[in-house]
């Protein structure tokens, strides 16, 4: 997920479909609901139940574009009506689009938000053959570019680099071309068939919540998804974008528990933050279970697959800010969602005494399934001691000596207890909420 903390604006996704035979476009717009709100939707898995194909729309390239319902697609170079992926794409300050006209006639060009929104439009008098016009975006991140001539239509998507507080939108022509070849094959160009009343199934995802829809579209329209409350004890499914937080992308199931001893009534995932899957013993090694690694109150999180860290960033050797790890900073709520958070000190300091953790089989042997996942040096941020040592954050911080230090649970063999060590370790995070 895709993934950081998601407003609640709402979010529209496109699937469009249109005909060349005649001006006929089906526009599924998607947004989400959460207790009344509008939230993003993290990505929408789209499963044409009649004609055996899927596809799934992440945030935020999601405009997918399909021409053609049920017919072949005409050649450029008898009578179809084409507009060809702009370049480059994504959009810097401008881009090129170059459309092929069937015949001499007046074409309607309109770009269009991911909200439908009209950015800016052209009517053009043009020759048969291939012209190209200049598009610079505006702050949208999603546009939509439509030829219109008579009763045929063709699209494109695009994709900008939003510019925050540039609103105005610009379309110019630059001029008449005799070839349409080195093109790149344009997104709506897909293999996919299509046809009205077609039965799909859509399934929404936002921060491991899941809804589903049934529908046979015929007419354009917007599907809501519904997504109701995280029950404890369910799995929690979360699509991981590589970006601030999450090292690389990746779609992880977490399982979820409560009951534990110390701290009955919060509920934790039982892997690690960024764990492929939970580990399989309390001396697990592998890459899979260990999850990411996360320095003292940083957003950004590691993957370290035994030789390389990613990202290979210039690794920040001290942190000694005197802080608490800051909500805006917290790694379990920019990934898992509102409400999930680090467990604090008195929380790990509660689990560790009423558990009676004296050795890593103690932690192992609970619900929360804790093992030796190592951590990153913090002279360098190589990866040490997965397999026999675990090192897990969490939010709090005190001043010890020389310098503030961040408060951890610590267990290795014969030991299980909660410490404190410099903010510059890359540790493990185990998430929690109330």
């Amino acid at each position: 997920m895709k993934t950081t903390v998601l407003s609640t604006a709402l979010f529209i996704l496109l699937f469009t479909v249109s005909t060349l035979a005649q001006r006929s476009v089906i526009t599924l717009s998607f947004t989400g609901d959460s207790i009344g709100k509008h939230v993003h939707v993290d990505s929408v898995k789209i499963q044409n139940l009649d004609r055996n194909w899927e596809l799934t729309l992440h945030w935020p390239d999601t405009v997918f574009i399909k021409n053609n319902v049920g017919i072949s697609e005409p050649s450029p170079a008898t009578n179809g009506l084409r507009v060809f992926q702009n370049s480059p794409n994504p959009v810097g300050e401008r881009t090129s689009v170059k459309i092929y006209m069937p015949e001499t006639g007046v074409v309607q060009l309109q770009v269009t938000d991911a909200e439908g929104r009209v950015a800016v439009s052209l009517e053009k008098e043009l020759n048969k053959g291939y012209h190209s016009f200049s598009f610079t975006p505006g702050s949208s991140r999603i546009y939509l570019f439509t030829a219109i001539y008579q009763s045929r239509q063709s699209s494109i998507k695009m994709v900008a680099d939003a510019k925050p507080g540039v609103s105005a939108c610009s379309l110019s022509y630059l001029g008449a071309g005799d070839s349409g070849s080195g093109l790149k094959s344009s997104a709506f160009q897909s293999d996919l068939p299509f046809a009205f009343k077609d039965n799909l199934k859509m399934t929404g995802y936002f921060k491991g919540l899941t809804s589903i829809i049934l529908d046979a579209p015929e007419e354009s329209k917007t599907e809501t998804f519904f997504f109701s409350g995280f029950t404890c004890g369910s799995s929690l499914i979360v699509t991981h974008g590589a970006g601030a937080v999450a090292p690389v992308p990746k779609t992880v199931t977490y399982g979820t528990v409560t009951n534990i001893p110390g701290e009955p009534a919060k509920c934790w995932i039982t892997s690690n933050l960024g764990a492929s899957n939970q580990a399989t013993a309390a001396d697990d090694a592998t890459e899979a279970s260990a999850g990411w690694y996360w320095q003292f109150n940083r957003k950004q999180g590691y993957q370290h697959d035994g030789t390389t860290r990613t990202p290979g960033t210039i690794w920040a050797t001290s942190q000694d800010d005197p802080l608490y790890w800051l909500s805006a900073n917290d790694p379990c709520t920019l990934e898992l969602g509102a409400g999930w958070r680090i467990p604090t000190f008195t929380e790990w300091f509660n689990v560790d005494a009423s558990g009676v953790w004296t050795d890593p089989a103690g932690p192992w042997n609970s619900g929360l399934k804790i093992h030796a996942a190592g951590c990153l040096n913090i002279t360098n941020g190589q990866l040490v001691s997965r397999g026999s040592y675990g090192f897990y954050w969490s939010s709090s911080s005190e001043w010890h000596i020389d310098d503030y230090h961040g408060r951890y649970l610590v267990i290795y063999t014969g030991h299980s207890y909660v410490d404190y060590n410099y903010k510059g370790y890359g540790f493990s995070l185990r998430c929690l909420r109330d």
